[in-house]
């Protein structure tokens, strides 16, 4: 059978030297192949598209050869002669057999994205270098940190996709993809603005795509393309323009340098998403550190949920007490702030270890405003869910059993399923509570329902 595929493979490569997309029915799935002159890009995006697609899961191999001919000429070579191609056999069950005409158009955009991302990846890269320069002679100091930012992001810091100057485009944006790489827009204001793309980076890998303006005399330069995991692993508070804004913000907390509080929140700084601090202000940066400072400190649940571009999207962040965290209140919440945001889009992550708390990390897009009153909804929501029931029913406790309230706690604390404990009211439980004390003074048990 192996044999029979990799020959099918080879048949399929060697009838043309271009980029060749086709998806075919199998049992249960489809099975797509593609053959394209080898370069980065090409896997992760097969795999991406085959992900979105709705794949239960994937399998199969990338074979990279050396081709010299086409057609019947078409024959494998040494390691110095003809060029080198990248062949692609994946099957992946769970996919609609039915859709196999549009996911060959879908993936055959998306890998045009992809070559057009990378032959051009080194004049993108000298067209921030000069962007870079162009900042630098401006003279003041906001610009002289933008170009540090620039040439941080040129250290291995970013991916880029494409770039758009005027009527210029670059990499991907030269593509004409529709709706799956829409054309780059500016934002206004500093000299420095990101924001997450409204689209899902169609190549290399799942999240929004990241958008950075560089706001010059000359006019807007437009970057997209994707921060790495180098970038969003360091320390927030030594990056370009990052630091600057740690800065401001603890200068408006007034503490003292080097002080307990000014320390902590630095630290909790670091462990905000770097995405965010970059396009967050000073004062949604400011409420969210001292918050979280508050929440770790007094062991309450705190969430703040912070939203830009007229609402559609939305960043949270909710710092909960470590020993009420579990997976399963994680999935709770996130199904929660999706009824409230009505977000088309949500990824979230947590960072423990370093606080008291746990801290999750919630970015959606394709929200909707949301007022007060469902912000305090929410709140009460988290609350209740991260607050033992035990300490939620002790004033009920107290004042049905009086001077034996501490006794009946302590005795009945680990007693209730979380099933059960987690969703009933305060009177509920003290009901409860009086029957199975009753109960257990009066002999064995007898059941009530």
């Amino acid at each position: 059978e192996l044999a029979n595929d990799l020959l099918a493979l080879w048949h399929f490569a060697s009838s043309g030297i271009g980029r060749r997309v086709a998806f075919s029915p199998t049992d249960g799935g489809v099975v797509v192949q593609t053959a394209m002159p080898d370069q980065p890009f090409i896997v992760d995006t097969v795999r991406l598209a085959l992900r979105e697609a709705g794949a239960s899961s994937i399998g199969g191999y990338n074979l990279i050869v050396r081709i010299a001919g086409e057609g019947q000429d078409a024959r494998v070579v040494g390691e110095n002669e003809g060029r080198a191609f990248s062949l692609v056999r994946f099957t992946a069950p769970g996919i609609d057999a039915s859709q196999c005409s549009a996911l060959t158009t879908n993936l055959d955009t998306r890998l045009a994205l992809a070559q057009g991302a990378v032959a051009d990846y080194e004049i993108i890269q000298s067209k921030v270098e000069n962007a870079a320069l162009a900042a630098f002679d401006q003279g003041n100091e906001a610009a002289m940190e933008a170009a540090e930012f620039l040439r941080w992001l040129l250290s291995d810091n970013f991916v880029f996709l494409g770039l758009t100057v005027g009527s210029e485009r670059l990499g991907a944006d030269k593509v004409d993809a529709g709706n799956l790489w829409p054309a780059a827009t500016p934002s206004e204001g500093g000299l420095i603005m990101l924001r997450k793309s409204s689209v899902e980076a169609p190549v290399h890998r799942a999240g929004r795509a990241d958008v950075i303006t560089v706001n010059l005399p000359t006019g807007p330069i437009i970057l997209r393309g994707m921060f790495t995991h180098r970038a969003l692993t360091q320390p927030c508070r030594h990056l370009p323009i990052l630091r600057r804004t740690l800065e401001a913000v603890l200068s408006e907390t007034r503490q003292r340098p080097n002080s307990w509080r000014y320390r902590g929140l630095a630290n909790i700084f670091d462990a905000m998403p770097t995405e965010w601090l970059f396009s967050a202000s000073t004062a949604q940066i400011g409420q969210v550190l001292e918050a979280v400072f508050d929440a770790d400190q007094e062991q309450v649940a705190r969430t703040l949920i912070s939203q830009q571009d007229d609402g559609a999207t939305t960043f949270s962040m909710l710092a909960i007490p470590a020993r009420r965290y579990s997976e399963l209140v994680r999935g709770r919440v996130l199904a929660q702030l999706g009824k409230v945001t009505h977000a088309t889009y949500t990824d979230s992550r947590i960072f423990a270890g370093r606080f008291e708390s746990v801290l999750l990390q919630v970015f959606q897009t394709g929200t909707r405003v949301v007022d007060a009153a469902a912000v305090e909804s929410f709140e009460r929501f988290v609350g209740d869910l991260t607050t033992p029931w035990i300490e939620r029913a002790s004033a009920a406790i107290d004042d049905h059993f009086g001077e034996r309230s501490a006794t009946i706690q302590s005795q009945y604390a680990e007693a209730f399923p979380p099933d059960y404990s987690d969703h009933t009211p305060p009177g509920p439980i003290v009901r409860d509570l009086a029957f199975l004390h009753a109960s257990r003074a009066a002999g064995p048990l007898q059941p009530s329902i």
